[in-house]
């Protein structure tokens, strides 16, 4: 009993100590101080320019018809129309014909690898030819299409669905896929052209990179999580600063394109103007100084701000964050 009660004397005087504290800190000199910013802020969303974010949305406001103008503009869009015809013919097509395009093509760079003499990185041409072709085996046997396969498969659930946050049925719902003959000869042979023209190495490079492309213009979070992986090891590179900011700009790109589509939400404080005008006077300070170059990597460094304030407000993708910068550390430390 003496027990419970003075912990109850103790429980009452920290409470009364707490009290007096937020008293003090509430009435004192410094809490105009703190709360500034919280005015500051409120008269900021009552003028213009808090119509800019969420907080101003009204569908009678100019952000709504902004909003409309860009939804309508990219559905009646000839490139958005034909990209997602190609989708749909390639997400219908067979396995079994994929498997036939990478025969075809892992041996027209074999050849190539071996007969051209003129490539410098011979052996790793070769390499991809024979990747190529070993992988092209497995699917030759199947009739799925590469819709089913993708939907079905646990590796590709777990990383477009669970890492890269897309909805699985822009997959669609193709189950048995469908041959064409036509389009691996005619694929095939401008792969082989192509990799004639520069090397089989870079043509298989810039497949991969038209994929990693489509994944990130169809998440545009994805794009943080790239430069938060690929942060530790930019240093490895020559021209590191320069790919940083190509990456940073493709952020900025499918960011501003998702909010005006209103596929994204969009929200603009006090503190973001504040961000806005710092890399405005970076981007001036370069011009004036006399070097252009820094001045607009580091306008462009500072931009990769409003993306990340805005995509990453989910708990979700800050999880996702979290785990690329771990993944990027203990790469770098094995």
């Amino acid at each position: 009993m003496a027990l419970k009660k003075r912990e109850s004397v103790l429980w009452g005087a920290a409470k009364f100590a707490a009290d007096a504290l937020r008293a003090g800190a509430v009435n004192g000199i410094f809490h105009p101080l703190f709360s500034f910013y919280d005015r500051l802020e409120l008269q900021f969303q009552s003028g213009w320019f808090g119509l800019v974010g969420e907080h101003g949305y009204k569908r009678t406001g100019w952000q709504y018809r902004l909003r409309q103008a860009g939804m309508r503009s990219s559905e009646k869009s000839v490139f958005l129309h034909l990209f997602r015809k190609l989708l749909r013919f390639a997400l219908q097509s067979s396995l079994a014909s994929y498997g036939l395009l990478m025969l075809f093509t892992g041996a027209a760079f074999a050849v190539e690898s071996i007969l051209v003499k003129r490539f410098s990185t011979s052996v790793w041409n070769l390499a991809a030819s024979v990747v190529l072709v070993l992988s092209s085996f497995p699917l030759l046997i199947s009739e799925q299409s590469l819709s089913a396969a993708l939907r079905k498969s646990r590796l590709s659930r777990a990383f477009f669905c669970d890492f890269c946050g897309i909805v699985q049925d822009r997959f669609g719902n193709f189950e048995v896929g469908k041959e064409r003959p036509r389009f691996v000869l005619l694929l095939s042979g401008a792969l082989s052209l192509a990799a004639y023209l520069f090397s089989p190495l870079r043509v298989c490079v810039a497949v991969a990179l038209l994929i990693c492309l489509w994944v990130l213009f169809a998440v545009p979070e994805c794009t943080l999580l790239l430069i938060f992986f690929a942060f530790p090891f930019l240093g490895l590179l020559e021209h590191s600063t320069m790919v940083l900011c190509m990456l940073v700009l493709l952020a900025d790109v499918t960011w501003f394109c998702k909010t005006v589509c209103g596929r994204r939400d969009f929200s603009f404080e006090l503190l973001d103007l504040l961000v806005g005008l710092f890399a405005v006077l970076l981007l001036l300070g370069g011009f004036v100084g006399g070097s252009v170059w820094q001045g607009v990597s580091l306008f462009c460094l500072v931009t990769v701000y409003f993306p990340a304030r805005n995509l990453l407000l989910q708990p979700v993708w800050r999880r996702r964050a979290v785990r690329a910068l771990l993944a990027a550390v203990f790469s770098c430390s094995a």
